[in-house]
């Protein structure tokens, strides 16, 4: 047997998928321009060890 559904209520649970499945495309493919956007930047392993010698040179002389 089928049930009677609104359009209202078809087209609120078609935003909500829709809503839902761009997020998880968004999350998985697109995750470091989205940290970008809210200013976040991805570290390098370069930079990273960049920083880190600097650290450790700091705490020489220091």
């Amino acid at each position: 047997m089928t049930q009677i559904i609104d359009w209202g209520a078809y087209c609120n649970m078609m935003l909500l998928i829709l809503i839902l499945y761009y997020g998880v495309i968004g999350v998985k493919y697109y995750k470091y321009e989205l940290l970008h956007l809210f200013g976040i930047r991805k570290v390098d392993k370069e930079q990273k060890k960049a920083t880190e010698s600097l650290d450790r040179n700091k705490a020489v002389e220091g």
